[in-house]
């Protein structure tokens, strides 16, 4: 990203924390709905931005790597969850 231009840094960026850290989470609830999965992780992510920053902030240490570091480590321990405990289906079979 960083020999990349503002407004596409901008978007990369936005993509990241939106998308990635919350579809990092959301796979381990097993939603079938592909539009319902999507939209419970951008809301995911939405939170874990804003808790990050809140504690980042709140403990004198929100800089732009501080942020991206723990949005990073919450994605690898979202992925290492889904790589232990694969998604199961919701309502699962009988």
């Amino acid at each position: 990203i960083t020999g990349v231009g503002g407004p596409v840094r901008f978007v990369l960026a936005v993509w990241f924390m939106l998308v990635c850290t919350g579809m990092s989470i959301v796979p381990a609830l097993g939603i079938r709905a592909r539009w319902l999965e999507l939209s419970i992780g951008v809301a995911v992510g939405v939170v874990f931005a804003v808790l990050a920053a809140t504690a980042l902030a709140a403990t004198d240490t929100l800089t732009l790597a501080s942020s991206l570091a723990v949005l990073e480590g919450i994605c690898l321990l979202g992925a290492a969850f889904n790589y232990v405990r694969p998604p199961r289906p919701l309502g699962g079979s009988r």
